[in-house]
């Protein structure tokens, strides 16, 4: 080939140092076969690119502007290779992830901290949706992984448990979490609640509905609401109160405290990902990271 790297390399060589002896001595090799390959590179070229004389090597008009040519050639092919060794080990690329209010109350925030120290090439976007939306992204392939809540079991999709914890009573209050023995929730039958449509996330509507039924009594919905902070708003309004994640409390909403509820029954936020014999290395590492900050609270 007429501009291999052998050649490139061997060319600058000599253009830098003005010097065969000295050139072969920083190749390795010996001074005849380098100005043998040389003199080989300028036929093929059909121009001279050194001046030579018993005395100096100098850059011909041709070998200085080949010069700069090679050197932009040299780095090019050296990003080529290091992009390609980067892709291949998951150090660069892009990756989307589907989060919800929970992810983003719990673990999200240290998981993408580590994964960008960690790959600071790997380009990160995310995919803000409640459950049933990111799964159908990531059948879709609109994202590459998702932390959902109490995420269903299906056969295409694998699932694991990223964080869990209690329950909590979202009421009117001067706020915080309130330092007591956790509360029954039939003590609060005969009050109004707000809450989230089912579609959104039915996996942690059918759980609410276990607790209330264990309670004995079906909650009066006073008003519903789709995002979390609206439905604190309408706490703190005296709208209803809310039985929550005992992660919503970590939100700490002004005129709005929280009340620990005694149950066994744990929320879960799982990382899902698309059940596949080949996975990317980009998504492969953001997933051993997400795995180190898996968390367990009793309550917050």
């Amino acid at each position: 080939m007429l501009f291999d790297e052998r050649r490139i390399r061997a060319f600058v060589a000599v253009a830098e140092r003005l010097n065969f002896t000295r050139a072969a001595a920083d190749l390795g090799v010996a001074q005849q076969p380098l100005s043998q390959q040389i003199a080989r590179f300028e036929r093929d070229l059909g121009v001279r690119l050194f001046d030579r004389t018993t005395r100096s090597v100098t850059l011909t008009a041709a070998g200085s502007a080949l010069y700069r040519d090679a050197l932009d050639l040299l780095a090019r092919n050296e990003r080529a290779q290091r992009n390609a060794l980067e892709a291949s080990s998951g150090a660069a690329g892009q990756i989307t992830i589907g989060v919800g209010n929970y992810a983003i109350d719990t673990i999200l925030t240290d998981v993408l901290r580590a994964f960008r120290e960690r790959f600071p090439n790997v380009t990160v976007s995310l995919f803000e949706h409640h459950t049933v939306d990111q799964l159908d992204a990531l059948r879709s392939g609109t994202i590459d992984v998702g932390f959902a809540l109490l995420a269903p079991d299906h056969e295409d999709i694998e699932r694991e448990v990223m964080h869990e914890a209690g329950w909590v009573l979202a009421r009117p209050g001067e706020g915080g979490v309130i330092d007591t023995a956790p509360c029954a929730l039939a003590a609060f039958r005969d009050q109004a609640f707000v809450a989230a449509p089912r579609q959104f996330s039915p996996g942690l509507d059918d759980m609410k509905t276990v607790l209330f039924r264990s309670a004995g009594f079906a909650p009066t919905i006073a008003q519903y609401a789709m995002q979390t902070s609206t439905m604190l708003a309408l706490v703190a309004a005296g709208v209803g109160l809310l039985l929550t994640p005992a992660a919503t409390a970590n939100l700490q909403r002004s005129g709005v405290e929280f009340v620990p509820i005694a149950t066994p029954l744990r929320v879960q936020l799982h990382m899902i990902a698309r059940r596949s014999e080949r996975s990317s290395a980009v998504l492969e590492n953001f997933r051993a990271i997400a795995r180190e900050h898996r968390t367990a609270r009793r309550w917050v």
